[in-house]
């Protein structure tokens, strides 16, 4: 199965609305309440079997876009880049650096 065909299954519908579930409708990153809400893969590894509480993010549609531009254009490491070059690296902290980033983005933006 296709990652796009994924995303149309009852498995994937309840990952996402666990993870919406577990951030309280809360964007992580900016606390936004009532936005659209998305849930971001941390790591892109294997894609089908997530673990809510470790691979996925809830962002606002605004946070998750701007995330993916940060990473596209090089100025933002993916997981694999960050857990490459830190020492004890972990997902709760590369979670902690995406929340620090997305806020002071959107804080210089307003």
């Amino acid at each position: 199965m296709e990652y796009r065909e994924y995303l149309k299954t009852d498995d994937w519908d309840n990952k996402r609305k666990a993870t919406y579930r577990k951030a309280k409708y809360h964007c992580q990153a900016c606390k936004a309440e009532g936005e659209q809400l998305h849930a971001h893969h941390i790591k892109y590894r294997d894609l089908f079997h997530v673990s809510v509480q470790k691979e996925l993010m809830c962002l606002c549609k605004e946070c998750h876009f701007l995330l993916h531009e940060i990473i596209k254009s090089g100025d933002f490491p993916t997981w694999k880049e960050y857990y490459g070059t830190k020492y004890k690296a972990t997902k709760k902290k590369y979670r902690k650096l995406i929340k620090k980033t997305l806020l002071s983005l959107k804080t210089e933006a307003a």
